[in-house]
């Protein structure tokens, strides 16, 4: 379902979110938090995601220039000149 409301919530130009935080308090009240432009957070003995995941994903959420981090367009340069992607 979450690879779903990513889809759902992606904005051309603008791209999708990387990180979701879920807060549910007990009398059912919630927060959810979304981030674009910072790299998900992993929790510990998560490993992390590699560079050409994250060049695969802007190439299914594309983003304009402008609204690319710049740690996202480390990544992506990164897997590129590895040859990891096209």
């Amino acid at each position: 379902m979450l690879a779903d409301l990513r889809e759902l919530m992606y904005r051309p130009d603008i791209g999708t979110w990387f990180d979701m935080e879920l807060s549910i308090e007990s009398g059912g009240d919630y927060i959810v938090r979304f981030e674009r432009d910072r790299p998900p957070e992993n929790p510990d003995n998560v490993p992390e995601f590699s560079d050409d995941i994250y060049a695969q994903d802007l190439k299914v959420y594309p983003r304009s220039a402008g609204n690319i981090p710049e740690w996202l367009a480390q990544k992506v340069y990164r897997a590129q000149s590895e040859g990891m992607v096209e």
